[in-house]
Formats: structure tokens, sequence, C-alpha cells
């Protein structure tokens, strides 16, 4: 993966929003990040992007653990593109659900989490969004929000706790 791209250029002002929020991108494998894919025209796949960002954010846990391990957990609990707090609020998985809630509620501040959120996820521009339930399969639990828009600018948000 070519993570140049998340760091090397300026990013448009809504994912910078997000980053403010939410933390650049990392590979803390803990926490909230943003990854920004401005054009992946060689992974058509948002399912398939989001799980290399997944990888990524997992730095050397990925391997240390398993990528058996961060894959057992992965599971598609949202694929929608209506408001993004409604959705967040009302995930049917139990687990992803209190990960939702504490990324937003447990936030130094959540109005401004909450605004970023709706700012990049609810635009009309927005045109496929899924919410995954990721973790380690052990004490590790989280939350990764995929977006893409018109002409294939990807977003990701990965939030992981243990």
């Amino acid at each position: 993966m070519n993570n140049q791209s998340n760091f090397a250029q300026q990013h448009p002002a809504w994912v910078q929003e997000l980053e403010a929020a939410f933390g650049e991108s990392n590979q803390a494998a803990f926490g909230t990040a943003i990854f920004y894919d401005p054009t992946n025209l060689d992974e058509p796949d948002l399912e398939q992007l989001a799980q290399k960002w997944y990888q990524y954010f997992c730095g050397g846990t990925w391997e240390k653990f398993g990528p058996g391990n961060w894959l057992g957990e992965w599971k598609l609990v949202a694929d929608s593109t209506e408001n993004i707090l409604d959705e967040l609020a009302n995930l049917e998985d139990s687990s992803s659900g209190r990960s939702a809630s504490t990324m937003l509620e447990g936030h130094e501040d959540p109005a401004a989490s909450k605004q970023a959120l709706t700012k990049a996820f609810d635009d009309p521009a927005m045109t496929e969004r899924r919410i995954y339930r990721i973790g380690d399969g052990g004490a590790m639990s989280g939350i990764l929000i995929a977006g893409r828009r018109d002409g294939g600018e990807s977003v990701f948000l990965t939030f992981l706790l243990d």
C-alpha cells in the first residue's frame, strides 16, 4: 500500500476536520485515526481498501496477533448513506453500537466530533458508506467507517479500544 499519498499532500477541509477531531493516520492499533485516499483506481472495492487501511492502522500487531484474529471480528454492520449519527446510534450489532457510543460520547469534544462526521459522511458527494465491526478477537473492539465520494475519493475512520 502506498501510504505516501496519505501524508504528502494537503487534504481537503472536510478531511482536515475529521483529522482534527479523530487524529491523523497512525499505526497505533489503538484509539482513533483518519486515513484519506484521494483516488485509488487500483482498488475499486471499498471493503478491500478498508481492510488495507485497517491492516496499516494495526501496524506490527497485525502480524504479531495474526490476520486471522484481526479479520475474525470483521463484519459489515451498516451499509447506507443515511444520516451518519442516526446510523451510529441505531447499530443492531451490540458490540459495534457500544463502540460507536464510546467513540462519540467519550470524545473530549463530542459536538466537534459529531459535526466533523456529519460534514464528511452526510455530504451528497458521499456515494458509498459502510460501517464494519473490528477487533482482535480478544480484548480489542471497535468500528471502522469507510466512505467513498464521487471520483473515488475515500476516507476511513478507525476506532479501536480494549
